[in-house]
């Protein structure tokens, strides 16, 4: 994908270019706010259990750890997925699940370009709401409906059934809804034994509350509200571009600033991106050139406050969909207007009036409106190397990237909202990451033969280390109800103090052979040698590669008067790659899988002591993937039209896996980590660019893309094998797949 199908895409992050452009590529999006929203890649499907299934970013050469919204989508260059084992098995470890290789761009002509853009729009949500129940009256009538069939199943006469129905209709304790939104003529019912809501219902109901002399001292009005409508909305959008850069005889430059500013479809989602980039290469000598490419992005965010667990009462998703057309959001005057505090908040329902609601406690709209969350985040990526030529066909090349990362977070759960009890609570964590990747690369190319034979050699080595560290804390009964910080906590009870520093190292040895003769045949193979401190000492040391060859058939004497074929080359490809990135089960990375882990705690009585945290296995070792890979490019109609067809087979095997240990064998963990497992993805792929119209003043091109795989289980450890992995709604068991989903099945129910 180059730069003008990127910049054609209105995106606040490189990867939703991606969309809908690659065959066998899947961005999947957790939300829809602006600082979290960048979507997961996925290629090829999801190839572990419990390691991580994320692809590898390269940025202009180097391995990518940053934020990937921290790239301004207007300085990439181009895109590219690496998806069989031959490409990608040269990056090693990390790219077991696929690379992304990003290029930014550099000068172009030696006429300074200057470019200027600005862009304005507005983001709103485009899948639709789910087909749910909207008309209040037909929500009561399913409900009194739900309460009949519930006695006449147990066996109750049809007049049980309809008095236990008028009985509990609204009875929040006994299955019924708990709000009354329709007034109804003194003696007669909300339902009637048909089923149907009485015609003489009128939507709205005012409830006043009197003291023991009947005198009324306060008073409601109940009516039901859209929570979608009132929550999701449409957001502006804008975003500033320049840009300049060119080449002379010995430096080609490329400079850019930019600005972004990017709302959610909820209220407090915004996003301010300020993001800076140099890109320079200058020839010193003939035999000695300097490149260095070097970014940096600020951020500064403002986060809805609610949960992203799909079934949460905070979730809003969830809520808002899922909230019955009877409820209000808003409590309100006997007036029907909607009643404000002292403070001049509007007051949200959230059971504290005369009705309750029958399961769903507080309110996740009020708390988005009254919580705080800012996000503030600094980038840094710089890449320098030297390349030396000292032969005709030899590179020499030795490149640092060093990324540095820092982040704060401010949380304020409001006194007004969910921690009313606790007069608001803050919650501040700062995490820095310090990544250094050297990596010295040898590479010579030569011909021969009368140009007819092009052989090219790799060789050379990569070190990764990274450095985490964090530092948290939180406190309660906030002075100024408006301030999230630790200091204007006055807590003694609740304060939660944390700090830890984790440190990663992966390197590895490479090598790879390219062959071609007379550009018809190619074949490829490569090897790597990678070592991750994951691991124990003894098994950190692991071998992967792979081969592949093509035939460009076009080129054969045979399809001298196939004139309608440009190009039709026949490709496969095998290899094997580890993957050493083991996630926790919150979904954390772990860097000492192998080893056991202990949180220290004291007490002036009993001194020290220690809880165990994560039980480790020495024996813990790389997760193994091998993929193979066998296709057809073809270009047809003089260009006109291209593609690609290609099968895949990929299978995963030694998964990590957390087996279940009985508490008697001292493991109060209850679960160990071993390799065991395998599972296979398997599909085809097609995609197909075609040129409709093309003119000295229309080009009309369409693109299609079609990706179908089956996702297979087929090993789990003996414990489990039999019955499966239950967890939530899936079931994981030998023959199925990781995407099937269950229902429980009640007695008697289809």
């Amino acid at each position: 994908m180059d730069a003008k199908k990127i910049e054609a895409h209105v995106a606040s992050n490189v990867t939703s270019a991606l969309a809908g452009a690659a065959p066998g590529v899947q961005l999947i999006s957790d939300s829809g706010d602006p600082v979290s929203g960048a979507p997961k890649i996925r290629i090829r499907g999801v190839g572990s259990l419990y390691a991580g299934n994320a692809p590898l970013i390269i940025l202009d050469g180097m391995p990518y750890d940053g934020n990937i919204n921290s790239i301004n989508p207007n300085d990439v260059e181009s895109m590219t997925v690496l998806k069989d084992a031959s490409a990608s098995a040269i990056y090693g470890s990390r790219g077991a699940n696929g690379v992304v290789l990003i290029t930014t761009k550099k000068g172009r002509s030696q006429d300074a370009e200057i470019k200027l853009d600005a862009k304005w729009g507005s983001n709103s949500r485009l899948i639709p709401q789910y087909d749910v129940i909207k008309d209040p009256g037909q929500y009561y009538e399913m409900a009194y409906k739900k309460l009949y069939n519930s006695q006449i199943y147990a066996g109750k006469s049809a007049a049980e059934a309809y008095a236990f129905a008028d009985a509990n209709l609204l009875n929040e304790r006994n299955g019924g809804l708990g709000y009354l939104v329709y007034t109804v003529p003194e003696g007669e019912k909300l339902i009637g034994s048909n089923f149907k809501l009485n015609p003489n219902a009128t939507l709205g109901y005012r409830y006043d509350k009197k003291d023991k002399d009947g005198n009324i001292t306060e008073s409601y009005y109940y009516t039901p509200d859209d929570w979608y409508d009132e929550t999701f909305h449409n957001s502006f959008r804008q975003e500033y571009n320049l840009s300049f850069s060119g080449v002379t005889d010995r430096l080609n430059y490329y400079g850019s600033i930019g600005y972004l500013e990017d709302g959610g479809i909820v209220n407090h989602s915004k996003r301010q991106r300020y993001t800076a980039r140099v890109n320079l290469d200058y020839q010193v000598k003939k035999w000695l050139k300097f490149a260095s490419n070097v970014g940096y992005t600020h951020s500064d965010s403002e986060q809805p406050s609610y949960s992203s667990s799909w079934g949460s009462s905070g979730n809003l998703f969830y809520i808002t969909n899922n909230m019955g057309p009877i409820y209000p959001l808003y409590v309100r005057n006997g007036d029907g207007t909607i009643k404000h505090d002292e403070n001049g908040l509007t007051v949200y329902d959230a059971n504290q009036t005369p009705f309750t609601r029958p399961s769903v406690v507080g309110n996740a709209v009020r708390d988005n409106e009254v919580n705080q969350r800012q996000d503030y985040r600094d980038d840094f990526n710089g890449k320098f190397s030297g390349i030396i030529t000292p032969l005709e066909g030899l590179t020499l090349t030795a490149s640092i990237a060093v990324s540095a990362r820092n982040r704060r977070y401010n949380a304020l759960y409001s006194q007004f909202g969910s921690s009313s009890a606790i007069d608001g609570q803050a919650y501040v964590l700062h995490t820095r990451y310090f990544n250094v990747t050297n990596q010295y690369l040898a590479n010579y190319r030569t011909s021969f033969a009368e140009d007819t034979h092009h052989l090219e050699l790799l060789a050379g080595y990569e070190q990764y280390k990274m450095k985490y560290q964090e530092l948290s804390g939180s406190n309660d009964h906030l002075y100024n109800p408006l301030i999230g910080e630790l200091n204007n906590a006055g807590g003694s009870e609740n304060k939660d103090p944390q700090s830890l520093t984790d440190n990663y190292m992966n390197e590895g040895f490479l090598g790879r052979v390219q062959y071609d003769y007379m550009e018809k045949y190619f074949i490829s193979g490569s090897i790597r040698r990678d070592a991750s401190s994951r691991f124990a000492p003894g098994h950190r040391w692991g071998t992967f590669g792979s081969v592949g060859a093509a035939w460009e058939m076009k080129k054969e004497s045979f399809m001298d008067n196939v004139k309608w074929i440009d190009m039709l080359k026949l490709k496969a490809s095998y290899g094997a790659q580890g993957n050493d990135n083991i996630l926790d089960s919150n979904g954390y990375d772990q860097y000492y899988a192998y080893a056991a882990q202990y949180q220290p705690s004291w007490s002036k009585d009993a001194g020290y002591s220690l809880k165990m945290t994560w039980s480790g296995n020495e024996e813990l070792t790389w997760e193994k993937s091998k993929a193979f890979n066998i296709g057809v490019d073809f270009a047809l109609f003089k260009n006109r039209l291209t593609g690609t067809f290609e099968y895949f087979s990929r299978k995963t095997s030694d998964m990590l896996y957390f087996k279940d240990v009985p508490l008697s064998s001292g493991n109060v963990t209850g679960f160990i980590p071993v390799n065991i497992g395998s599972m296979t993805n398997r599909g085809i792929e097609f995609n197909v660019d075609g040129v409709l119209v093309r003119n000295s003043n229309v080009e009309w091109r369409m693109n299609l893309n079609l990706t179908h795989y089956k996702n297979e289980i087929t090993e789990l450890d003996p414990s489990v094998a039999e019955e499966g992995i239950k967890t939530g709604s899936r079931i994981l068991r030998i023959g199925g797949s990781i995407y099937n989903a269950y229902m429980r099945k009640y007695a008697g129910v289809d």
